[in-house]
């Protein structure tokens, strides 16, 4: 039994993590 939500929450944070790193490594 798989939680969508839970599956969801984890993209959108990885996803928040992965532009942060993209933004400081172009600066």
């Amino acid at each position: 039994m798989e939680n969508s939500d839970d599956i969801r929450l984890i993209v959108k944070i990885a996803q928040l993590y992965y532009e942060q790193d993209m933004t400081q490594a172009q600066i």
